[in-house]
């Protein structure tokens, strides 16, 4: 998928939601737990360049992903919510029984993760 492509689909409501959500949501400075997220995924043909590359906290990461995958729905933006969820979400069709409490549970784990996973400073 081109560019020109992926934001061309994201010109419905949910899309618009999606953008607006990444705008009003990127963290400026690196501050707790943040995560890297690709506003036009590399799996969808996005790259590493830096305009494509926000700071997100984890639970913005998450909603973020949901949102992209009810704008674009296909196998390539279920998957990682599939891999958040720990297989609860499997389907297209399961994106509507997420709720913001199954995200926050989803990031909390993912938090904790991300934080034992870190080097200790002695």
């Amino acid at each position: 998928m081109t560019e020109v492509e992926f934001y061309s689909k994201l010109n419905t409501e949910v899309g618009r939601q999606y953008l607006d959500f990444i705008k009003e949501n990127t963290v400026k400075k690196k501050s707790g737990i943040t995560e890297v997220h690709h506003v036009f995924p590399r799996k969808l043909g996005g790259t590493n360049i830096d305009i494509n590359l926000v700071r997100l906290s984890v639970f913005n990461h998450c909603i973020a992903h949901v949102l992209l995958a009810k704008a674009i729905p296909c196998f390539k933006t279920l998957y990682p919510i599939l891999r958040l969820s720990r297989g609860q979400i499997q389907k297209l069709t399961d994106l509507e029984r997420i709720t913001l409490d199954k995200v926050y549970g989803w990031s909390t784990l993912r938090e904790k993760a991300l934080h034992s996973s870190k080097p200790r400073e002695s």
